[in-house]
């Protein structure tokens, strides 16, 4: 069986999309701390399942208007120095750049707009991102494109509003958490050898 993963995350905005395995959030209804659990989680399933060339991965941000707001934004600033990062590189770098992003995210900048860009070029050297072409990116035509095709991504999977995160493993809604993953991903076919090392339950007679 072909597998595959779709993550979209809120705030710093990242998310991640693979055939199918999904995972997706919505604009809206954001939950406190979403991005952060979410990041953490795209880390450990990755560097679980990233061995399992049955799975595609293909990281999208939220964005349901790119030129208006994001999630937690008054624009989506987060969400193009995320894509511009993300055109450089391949998944291990997206899901490494992802998780650095939302550490940042809380930190203060001059502006929003500043604080996104500044937080891409600390994260870029561990991720393999070209500083000079994430910031051509982020300021040129390139990252517009970019954000409007995530946005297309985004509407297509989700024309209404939606909870964030959203986490689909084919097209089975799965709890946006690593152990709910993990299950879901292993009963879908997965080969890596986490599922192994899955957590056996007690026999009720």
């Amino acid at each position: 069986m072909k597998l595959s993963t779709l993550f979209l995350v809120a705030a710093s905005a990242a998310s991640t999309v693979a055939d199918d395995i999904k995972s997706n959030t919505t604009s809206g209804l954001a939950d406190p701390g979403a991005a952060a659990l979410a990041a953490m989680t795209s880390v450990k399933l990755y560097n679980d399942f990233g061995s399992d060339s049955s799975i595609s991965w293909l990281i999208n941000p939220a964005v349901r208007d790119p030129s208006g707001e994001c999630i937690e934004e008054s624009d989506c600033s987060w969400e193009t120095v995320t894509l511009c990062g993300f055109n450089q590189t391949e998944t291990a770098d997206h899901v490494s750049f992802l998780a650095c992003l939302d550490d940042r995210d809380a930190t203060s900048d001059v502006d929003a707009t500043q604080a996104a860009l500044n937080a891409g070029k600390k994260c870029a050297p561990d991720s393999n991102v070209d500083v000079t072409k994430l910031s051509t990116c982020y300021h040129g035509d390139q990252g517009r494109q970019l954000l409007q095709a995530a946005s297309d991504i985004w509407n297509k999977q989700f024309p209404d509003r939606a909870t964030v995160p959203h986490t689909f493993v084919n097209t089975e809604d799965v709890q946006a958490d690593y152990s709910d993953l993990k299950d879901a991903i292993c009963k879908a076919g997965s080969t890596a050898s986490a599922c192994n090392n899955r957590d056996s339950k007690p026999c009720i007679a």
